[in-house]
């Protein structure tokens, strides 16, 4: 599911299919991308049909074509036409079910594909390109002083112009020369490139943090408050792979059973939050703040800490009581060095 969930920030649609591995007799998982799969929606728009590209020969193309109840090879022509070939059970779909996991990022009005994905990548690519490329003009063209010469009946310039030591002169009355010092906003250039390369960043599940580079460690707090959007999306995503889930552990019970494979049993899914780890010296100062308040105790702190139930926190705390305790005995019961200097 984690190259599912890359393949969906990518494509927008993807299909997961369950099949089987003959071989070693075992369930084999297979992605089918939007550039080789068409699927057929019914009058609800839910998928009745699923083909997708399997091989080519010669002049033809081969492709295998799914129904609840059909399962059987299409051979394209040039012309866009096809003969069906039978591949087993005489043509007919072992498993009364499409035996796929529609996945998609957003919700489609009459297509299954969204048709305009990448569109974001493709984009950023030209805009970025142009503007890269505007910046290096600029930097050149701001490298340089243009020269200006102003007045009335302005004449020849006198004097070399490659030599610094040498004046210019110019003939004509009221004659002023001066040079023109050309600047651009090249900070305000790169923010744009940076705003619009975060952006797509964002369409695809990656942090901003990635594209900043500092000496200095960033909190937890800001890498929070940083990614709030797209933690939002991951929240979202989530809820959707929760189903996916679902979905796929009942084909995998289904074509597991068809192939005298049982499936079945307990099925459970934990997704875990998003989590922004503090350095050890910031949650301590936030554990003693919220003890002092009485928000939370020791033994909750070391539950949540160690991961263990309230009985074994307990016991936990009350040994780890025990050991300071004698540590601190051991340290009172020392003589003082001005006692020991008197002896």
């Amino acid at each position: 599911m984690n190259q599912a969930n890359v393949y969906l920030n990518a494509f927008n649609d993807v299909l997961l299919q369950v099949a089987w591995n003959t071989k070693k007799d075992i369930p084999k998982l297979i992605f089918r991308l939007p550039h080789r799969t068409k699927v057929a929606l019914d009058e609800n728009n839910e998928p009745q049909a699923v083909e997708y590209y399997v091989d080519k020969k010669e002049d033809s193309e081969r492709w295998a074509y799914w129904s609840d109840t059909e399962h059987y090879y299409k051979i394209y022509d040039n012309q866009g036409e096809f003969k069906k070939e039978s591949i087993n059970n005489g043509g007919s779909n072992p498993y009364g079910t499409l035996p796929f996991v529609f996945m998609q990022n957003g919700f489609r009005d009459d297509e299954f594909f969204d048709m305009y994905s990448g569109d974001d990548m493709i984009n950023i690519t030209l805009d970025n390109a142009v503007y890269s490329t505007f910046k290096n003009y600029l930097i050149k063209w701001q490298s340089f002083k243009q020269l200006v010469v102003t007045g009335n009946n302005i004449g020849a310039l006198n004097g070399q112009m490659l030599d610094p030591a040498t004046a210019l002169t110019a003939q004509g009355e009221d004659v002023k020369i001066d040079l023109l010092d050309l600047q651009a906003n090249l900070e305000e250039l790169r923010r744009t490139i940076d705003a619009s390369a975060e952006k797509v960043a964002l369409n695809y599940n990656i942090s901003p943090s990635s594209f900043n580079l500092t000496s200095q460690v960033t909190s937890g707090f800001s890498k929070l408050m940083e990614n709030a959007g797209l933690d939002e999306f991951t929240r979202n995503q989530q809820d959707d792979f929760v189903q996916y889930e679902n979905e796929l552990n009942e084909l995998l019970v289904l074509v597991g059973k068809i192939n005298n494979k049982n499936y079945a049993g307990d099925f459970n899914i934990k997704i875990t939050k998003p989590f922004y780890p503090e350095s050890r010296e910031a949650s301590v100062n936030v554990y003693e703040k919220e003890m002092s308040l009485g928000l939370i105790n020791p033994i909750q702190i070391l539950m949540k800490e160690k991961s263990i139930n309230e009985e074994e926190a307990k016991a936990q705390y009350e040994h780890n009581l025990e050991i300071r305790n004698k540590a601190y005995k051991k340290t009172a019961d020392i003589e003082p060095l001005e006692d020991i200097a008197k002896l």
